[in-house]
């Protein structure tokens, strides 16, 4: 059935059973109508890969003509995408790809949802002038039926708030970029660019944190494990991380065993408690700081210690922040923060199984170590960890995003 144009509205209309409705926003919705102009589709992945690619909810990437250049699992799931054997996903037939094609462009943004509340997505172009050479699909989950579990409405919360923040975020970046080609060389505006983007990283760190916390402690929080050398893996992020501390007069050196040492992890998960360890280690700083990174392997378990010659803690500070039902760091010796970080590297050690211990000295430094058990089977996928090269080249990579309460960040 054709749409039909009331004044700037496109009019909803009703599509055969098991299809969709669709509609348009309106013109006078700013930001979000007018796409992600003046940003390279390449560009544009990268930046969905890092804020999509473990949400909870659906995220893609097309081309002009909604051929997927890129989703997460839950599109996958979720829509669900047919997949066409060689690990390609297809356009659904639900979903009336020509009409939409023809709907989107004029360069608007695009909702659409199913009938009967079963899920909705949300198109956003990525224009080259003011022409679309692709799109971003972001999509909400099908209604839930109430629950009244505990564990069931945190998730729903935590969803919630998942996408809550990724979807403005998403705009802001690419507003950002925008911005950024048409100032120039207009020094003072960049800085105030630059001061908006740094903030922007902020926020996104926070939330990352929170949600994920939140997941390991109230909801599900499964880990999504896979096999690797653990040295190598602690090595790239080493070596990413040691550019960004040197910018700020830290040096950070790490020393990791020759031969591979095998374990089972999250990724992800260690990723981010491991870069929260370093980014501690550079905020309670005093001049002459430097941190010292060292992987050993046991029979049973690798080790691996984040050691500073910073401020330094008394027992009773290290007490407060080994608890686990603290959140708050101590307010005396010029500490201060929420203590999620921290938390969450306790939260993600002990999923894996392992261990946190934290021994400091005041005015002489600190060692936080945590330990995981050595890989006992084959049965996760493998994996192949990044050389810091590629954690550098990536703008919204986990060591820019951790890292960006004490260092600097790319502009686009």
């Amino acid at each position: 059935m054709p749409h039909r144009r009331s004044g700037t509205q496109l009019v909803p209309e009703i599509f055969p059973k098991g299809t969709w409705m669709v509609y348009t926003a309106k013109e006078d919705d700013i930001i979000a109508n007018r796409g992600v102009s003046g940003m390279q589709l390449d560009a544009v992945l990268h930046m969905m890969q890092s804020l999509y690619a473990h949400a909870l909810f659906p995220a893609m990437l097309t081309d002009a003509s909604l051929q997927i250049c890129w989703c997460n699992q839950a599109a996958a799931q979720q829509i669900p995408l047919p997949e066409d054997g060689s690990g390609r996903y297809g356009w659904p037939a639900c979903l009336p790809k020509e009409t939409i094609v023809r709907t989107l462009q004029n360069g608007k943004s695009l909702s659409i949802r199913i009938q009967d509340g079963a899920g909705s997505l949300l198109f956003l172009p990525v224009l080259d002038e003011d022409r679309p050479v692709g799109f971003q699909v972001l999509g909400g989950g099908p209604e839930e039926p109430p629950d009244t579990s505990v564990r069931q409405t945190a998730e729903r919360l935590l969803r919630m708030g998942e996408k809550s923040y990724r979807m403005p975020l998403t705009i802001i970046f690419s507003t950002l970029g925008l911005l950024a080609r048409e100032i120039g060389a207009d020094v003072g505006t960049m800085n105030y660019l630059r001061l908006i983007m740094q903030n922007c990283y902020r926020l996104m760190r926070f939330s990352e944190n929170f949600i994920d916390i939140g997941r390991l402690w109230m909801a599900d929080g499964k880990l999504h494990k896979k096999t690797g050398n653990i040295a190598r893996f602690i090595r790239g992020l080493c070596d990413a991380a040691g550019v960004l501390t040197d910018g700020i007069g830290i040096s950070l050196t790490c020393e990791v065993p020759r031969q591979p040492v095998s374990a089972a992890f999250d990724p992800v998960r260690l990723r981010r408690a491991f870069l929260n360890l370093i980014s501690n280690a550079c905020r309670y700083t005093k001049e002459g700081n430097r941190i010292h990174v060292r992987v050993d392997a046991t029979a049973e378990n690798v080790i691996v210690t984040v050691s500073d010659c910073g401020l330094g803690m008394d027992e009773a500070t290290v007490a407060v922040l080994s608890a686990q039902d603290r959140f708050r760091m101590a307010d005396a010796q010029g500490f201060s923060g929420n203590g999620i970080g921290l938390a969450l590297v306790k939260a993600v050690v002990e999923k894996h199984g392992g261990t946190l211990t934290i021994h400091s000295r005041l005015g002489e430094g600190t060692d936080v170590a945590f330990s995981l058990p050595l890989c006992k089977t084959g049965n996760a996928p493998d994996f192949l960890a990044q050389d810091g090269a590629r954690y550098l080249k990536d703008r919204f990579s986990a060591v820019y995003v951790e890292l960006s309460d004490v260092c600097g960040v790319p502009l686009p």
